[in-house]
C-alpha cells in the first residue's frame, strides 16, 4: 500500500502499516498520536514536519529529509535511519532504541531528554547541537562528529567512541572510562610514556 501525505495536513490518532511513502514532498505536516509500523519512506522531504506522540516500529527512513522537524514524545524502535537529515531539529522526550542511524545528520539540533539505546551511530553528525539530559547507552559512535557541542554530563562509558570528532573545550564535564580519557589526551598533544621496569641486581 502506498500512502500519500498532503501539505499542511494534520493526521491524528491513526496508524500507517506495511506500506510505502515514496517520492513525496510536503510542508507543515503534523502527525499526532500516530503509529508507523513496517513503513518504508523513500525520497521523502518533510521539512518542518511535526511528530507529537508518535511511534515508529521497524520502519525504513534512510536518506530522507526531516530538517527543522519538531519531534516530541516519540519512539523509534528498531528503525533504519541511515543518512537521515535532521538538521536544526527540535527533539524532546524522544527514544531511539536499537536503531541504525549511521551517517545521520542531527547538526544544529536541540535534543532534550532524548535517549539513544543500543544504536549504531558511526559517522553520524551532532555538530553544534544542544544536549539537555541526552543519553547514549551501549551505542556505537565511531568517527561521529560532535564538534562545537558541549558534552558536560554526557556519559559515554558504555559506548564505543573511537575517532569521535570534538573540540577540546567542549569535552569538559563529559563522563568517560579511563581508556576513553586516555584516547582524548592526544588532543592536548600529550605523549604518554611508561618507564621500563628496572630489575635489581
Amino acid at each position: 500500500m502506498e500512502y500519500f501525505i498532503r501539505d499542511e495536513e494534520e493526521y491524528n490518532e491513526c496508524a500507517f502499516s506495511n506500506g510505502r511513502i515514496e517520492e513525496q514532498s510536503a510542508r507543515s505536516v503534523i502527525f499526532r498520536d500516530v503509529v508507523f509500523k513496517n513503513v518504508v519512506f523513500v525520497d521523502v522531504d518533510f521539512t518542518g514536519v511535526e511528530f507529537i506522540n508518535v511511534r515508529f516500529e521497524h520502519c525504513e527512513l534512510s536518506n530522507i529529509n526531516l530538517d527543522e522537524a519538531i519531534i516530541h514524545h516519540t519512539d523509534f524502535i528498531s528503525c533504519k535511519l541511515i543518512g537521515i537529515h535532521l538538521t536544526g531539529c527540535s527533539m524532546q522526550n524522544v527514544v531511539f532504541n536499537e536503531c541504525n542511524t549511521e551517517y545521520a545528520i542531527f547538526s544544529g539540533g536541540s535534543l532534550k531528554e532524548t535517549s539513544f539505546i543500543e544504536c549504531k551511530m558511526n559517522h553520524s553528525s551532532f555538530a553544534v547541537c544542544k544536549f539537555n539530559k541526552t543519553t547514549f547507552t551501549m551505542c556505537e559512535l565511531q568517527r561521529a562528529d560532535m564538534a562545537g557541542t558541549k558534552l558536560k554530563d554526557i556519559d559515554f562509558t558504555t559506548c564505543i567512541i573511537d575517532g569521535l570528532s570534538i573540540k577540546l573545550e567542549n569535552l569538559k564535564g563529559a563522563i568517560l572510562t579511563s581508556m576513553q580519557a586516555l584516547e582524548f589526551s592526544k588532543l592536548l598533544g600529550i605523549i604518554i610514556k611508561d618507564n621500563e621496569e628496572v630489575n635489581d641486581c
